[in-house]
């Protein structure tokens, strides 16, 4: 189970690098949860969540609605948030040979 996560976890970070998805998207696979499940628990429009799962839709996406996230995922929005960043630096520490 541990190694199949770790797989996955690999997998959503190189699609949120490649803006494919959202760290919404990569915090909802993780968290086994489906689009009416997170719509649910967020308090949040299907159609919205479903907007904001592509990474095209993040970066205007208010705090306040990021929070409820959050809330869901049971991380702080700066947690959410640094994915982008570690997975940034983990994927050119990988490709430079650093």
């Amino acid at each position: 189970y541990e190694l199949k996560r770790r797989h996955l976890e690999e997998s959503l970070k190189k699609q949120v690098l490649s803006g494919e998805v959202s760290p919404i998207y990569y915090y909802m696979i993780l968290e086994d949860l489906t689009l009416s499940e997170l719509s649910a628990r967020a308090g949040i429009r299907k159609g919205k969540v479903r907007k904001h799962l592509e990474s095209a839709h993040f970066n205007a996406i208010p705090q306040e609605t990021l929070q409820l996230y959050a809330d869901v995922f049971n991380i702080t929005v700066p947690d959410m948030l640094k994915i982008l960043v570690v997975t940034s630096a983990d994927y050119t520490n990988t490709n430079t040979g650093f």
